[in-house]
């Protein structure tokens, strides 16, 4: 009898537990230069990008993918290949002391597991492509609509 009343229980359980990510990789996401903006107003709204994120990708059968960081998709995608992937986020909001400024995140990579066999450039890295944010909206004069910012990301497997 106990056993019976057990089983909705678990089965409740296991129906609202968090799946795990088919992979991952802490990566570095990092815009230094002036030169990594097009088509904004030049000397202006230039600021370094240089954060740490542990990407989180849920795959499913037809190679479609959500990445997470946090917990919380940022981006979904899809496999071009075994080893290259692009995706592509939602439109996210960035509020500056005096303007609100709308993004929009493109990004390509290689990217390998624990097994390897894809064509890496570096040593040790796991994880290399390029983000393009571009913004979409924007009440920021320095950072006009089209304005676009290149990302470097590169970052190893997590197992």
């Amino acid at each position: 009898m106990a056993a019976a009343r057990l089983f909705p229980i678990l089965a409740l359980l296991a129906a609202c537990s968090t799946p795990e990510p088919t992979a991952a990789w802490q990566v570095s996401v990092v815009s230094a230069a002036a030169e990594d903006f097009s088509g904004c107003v030049e000397g202006e709204a230039y600021t370094e990008v240089n954060d740490s994120f542990l990407y989180e990708m849920f795959l499913d059968e037809s190679q479609v993918f959500d990445l997470r960081v946090e917990g919380q998709t940022f981006a979904t995608g899809s496999y071009i290949d075994g080893c290259t992937l692009e995706y592509e986020s939602p439109a996210f909001l960035t509020s500056y002391e005096d303007a609100e400024v709308q993004w929009q995140l493109t990004g390509s990579a290689t990217a390998q597991g624990a097994a390897g066999g894809c064509p890496m450039q570096g040593d040790g890295t796991d994880w290399e492509g390029q983000e393009i944010a571009t913004v979409t909206r924007s009440d920021a004069s320095a950072l006009p609509v089209g304005c676009q910012r290149t990302l470097t990301v590169t970052g190893t497997f997590s197992p």
